[in-house]
């Protein structure tokens, strides 16, 4: 997420959470981590979990506070068990979406939006298309009803002149 997007967040009632990307552990000794039990959202039931976790709070470019759990937050009131549950509860959503993308092939689903098209380009519609094929259907149909009282007419004339 884009840091100037995090900062106007920040200056709402709203919170982010989210991977810090380019996370560099090296800085983190590892007397910081304690063992945190935090809810684990998967897809049949909630459960805490046993995970380290860690937290240091930095400044920003631009003045933007965060919370580093090693995800980053702007959240300075719910617990670090609570951020991280909400962060695994993302990626579980996350992981449905992407599993669901392979299994149904949403990437090959027509999307909404304008795609040019050649304006010499005739495009034919299939309403109008059925019609036109059923007209000339009928068409054809009173052409030989229209033959045959022809003929008939014909045969009748011949028979009254005998």
């Amino acid at each position: 997420m884009e840091l100037s997007l995090i900062q106007a967040f920040s200056k709402t009632r709203y919170r982010v959470i989210t991977w810090h990307k380019g996370f560099d552990d090296s800085d983190w000794s590892v007397d910081l981590f304690t063992s945190v039990q935090v809810p684990d959202h998967g897809p049949v039931a909630t459960r805490p979990v046993s995970v380290l976790l860690a937290e240091q709070h930095l400044t920003l470019a631009g003045g933007l506070k965060v919370r580093q759990v090693p995800l980053m937050t702007t959240d300075f009131h719910r617990s670090i068990a609570q951020i991280a549950g909400a962060l695994y509860a993302r990626w579980a959503e996350e992981n449905v979406f992407k599993s669901l993308k392979y299994a149904f092939n949403l990437d090959a689903l027509a999307v909404p939006g304008l795609d040019a098209i050649d304006p010499e380009k005739i495009i034919v519609n299939p309403v109008g298309r059925r019609l036109r094929r059923t007209k000339t259907a009928l068409k054809q149909r009173l052409g030989a009803v229209r033959n045959r009282l022809a003929d008939q007419k014909a045969e009748n004339s011949r028979l009254a002149a005998t």
